[in-house]
């Protein structure tokens, strides 16, 4: 599973892989000058802005310094009700305990997550060759 499959797919579908949230998507792949690109933005149902980064490999403590980056970089703007969020198919203890202390939010979706049953509609996408793993 590479980055952009993982984006599509959470994108397309939020509610399939965090279905205690009503996110909406709110954009993808934004830059902010001298700090770095975001992958995904979505708003909740409490108008939460919930900056979502994704890694398709075990995550890092440089991944919650990134995170801590963007948000910074968002207050500066005057952004306000801003939640940062790491999602990764592993997170050790220790890299939660240290995403717990500077208060960002984290979730493990695993490979398999994504190989659920997905709408019909869109079953044809998914065995695109070059989308979801295939070889093109």
């Amino acid at each position: 599973m590479i980055e952009r499959d993982m984006e599509d797919l959470i994108a397309a579908y939020p509610a399939d892989f965090f279905s205690r949230h009503k996110l909406t998507l709110k954009g993808r792949q934004k830059s902010f000058a001298g700090v770095g690109r975001f992958d995904l933005l979505f708003e909740d149902e409490y108008q939460t802005n919930i900056l979502m980064e994704l890694k398709a490999r075990p995550a890092k403590y440089e991944d919650a310094t990134q995170l801590a980056k963007y948000k910074e970089e968002l207050e500066k703007r005057g952004e306000t009700n801003i939640l940062m969020w790491l999602v990764a198919p592993q997170i050790s203890s220790a890299v939660r305990e240290f995403l717990d202390r500077i208060g960002i939010e984290y979730s493990e979706v695993h490979e398999a997550d994504f190989d659920r049953g997905w709408p019909e509609r869109d079953a044809a996408w998914l065995r695109t060759p070059g989308v979801i793993g295939l070889p093109p």
